[in-house]
């Protein structure tokens, strides 16, 4: 009787043992998949080379656009500058017109008047 229930418990043994190999090479074969999944994901050297590359563009672009507001400032700078000069000119323009108008001043001193605009402008 004891040979009966010695040779029972293996055969009990032996079904949990398959069991467990059946889990275990289940288990193995989910490990494999994701090894290969892993394996064909980039390295992180990749994604680091890869953002520094970015970072290199964006402060190229910066620069860039840091040229552009300097230049659009100096034209600016510039269109002020002119403007300033024309206002000049025109009030000089305005007042010549208005002497020679209202004083009744003659032709010649009218051209001088035109000389000394010129100067200014």
């Amino acid at each position: 009787m004891k040979k009966a229930e010695t040779a029972l418990s293996l055969l009990e043994k032996r079904r949990e043992l398959e069991l467990e190999l059946k889990g275990k090479e289940s288990l193995l074969k989910q490990l494999e998949v994701e090894q290969e999944r892993v394996g064909k994901e980039p390295h992180r050297s990749s994604y680091t080379r890869r953002i520094l590359e970015i970072i290199n563009n964006v402060e190229k672009q910066k620069k860039e656009m840091e040229k552009v507001l300097k230049d659009t400032q100096e034209v600016q700078r510039e269109i002020n500058t002119l403007s300033g000069q024309l206002e000049r000119c025109f009030h000089v323009a305005d007042e010549t017109i208005f002497a020679v108008s209202f004083l009744g001043k003659s032709q010649n001193s009218l051209v001088e008047k035109q000389n000394v605009q010129r100067a200014f402008c």
